[in-house]
């Protein structure tokens, strides 16, 4: 099994690549469960629905033009579902660094949150509205 640390998360939001910003980053995969449990049955049985997908992540803030300020805003402001790409390494997508793929919206956001004497960071949450796609294809 490959071990390693986490050191270098690849974010593209947009056109925009915000890698440098990251401090932390997680993919969540989902999907709605329908219970279909009948008599008889030894366990639970539930059928899988609709994905329900989400990017968490945590960023340092910088409000210069263009920037994770002006990029989030604009998202939260014009509602518009935008294309996130994350990968666990910031080199060449491959089937060892595959590349998830989807466009998203965020419906909360902080632009100002931390404490006095503290690194200036903002957490968002991007709420997909597409179906996955996992890219391995360089």
């Amino acid at each position: 099994m490959a071990e390693f640390v986490l050191k270098n998360p690849y974010l593209m939001i947009g056109t925009t690549e915000v890698s440098e910003y990251v401090r932390e980053i997680s993919v969540e995969l989902s999907k709605s469960q329908h219970e279909s449990t009948a008599s008889g049955d030894g366990a639970g049985n539930f059928l899988m629905g609709l994905q329900n997908n989400k990017v968490t992540v945590k960023l340092k803030q910088d409000y210069a033009t263009n920037k994770i300020d002006a990029l989030l805003y604009a998202m939260w402001n014009t509602e518009v579902a935008t294309a996130i790409n994350v990968r666990a390494v910031n080199t060449t997508i491959a089937a060892t660094n595959p590349e998830y793929q989807m466009s998203a919206k965020i419906p909360d956001y902080s632009p100002i949150n931390g404490a006095v004497d503290s690194l200036a960071e903002v957490s968002v949450t991007f709420i997909c509205t597409t179906v996955l796609t996992l890219d391995t294809t360089p």
